[in-house]
């Protein structure tokens, strides 16, 4: 096994940059702490140049799925649930109708639902860094609830209370 010597660096001035305490030359300490800030500043620069390197290949490996949802008779569906299936990716439409769904590439089925309207299912599939279009026509549900009945059996009395209640005898009507 080979020994390393340690070398002192040694600075323009002649003093080591690593001995404490500094140089008696105050003009030399002061070109030390400035070699000292440039050199801060240039790894703070180089982390913001790979930091931002980093976020534009994540966005641009990205693909998304984007369109509007409407019903047959033409109209905007707003909150509209859409998502792909099997996955935690989703969103709902705003206002307009539109959607914007960002994903990883590959095959997925889109699933799109509203309150009153027809499910519907169709298949997508998403190349890396593209941008897919993709509307979405809904069908009216139609769902017609059993009915209803409502029973009494008489009415009861009624406590005094803090509120008022009026309590109606059917016998008189």
């Amino acid at each position: 096994m080979r020994k390393v010597s340690k070398l002192p660096i040694k600075s323009d001035c002649g003093a080591s940059v690593l001995s404490r305490p500094l140089h008696p030359n105050k003009e030399c300490n002061y070109l030390e702490e400035e070699n000292v800030k440039t050199a801060v500043r240039k790894v703070n620069i180089l982390i913001i140049v790979l930091l931002t390197a980093v976020s534009v290949y994540a966005q641009q490996h990205k693909t998304m799925i984007s369109g509007k949802v409407v019903s047959k008779e033409k109209e905007i569906i707003d909150l509209a649930t859409v998502y792909l299936k099997g996955t935690n990716y989703g969103c709902m439409t705003n206002e307009q109708g539109i959607y914007h769904l960002h994903a990883p590439a590959g095959e997925y089925t889109l699933v799109v639902s509203a309150v009153g309207y027809e499910t519907i299912e169709k298949p997508v599939k998403l190349f890396r860094g593209e941008r897919v279009k993709m509307n979405v026509v809904l069908a009216s549900s139609v769902t017609e609830l059993d009915e209803v009945v409502v029973v009494s059996n008489g009415v009861g009395r009624v406590k005094r209370s803090a509120f008022n209640a009026v309590a109606v005898d059917t016998e008189e009507l």
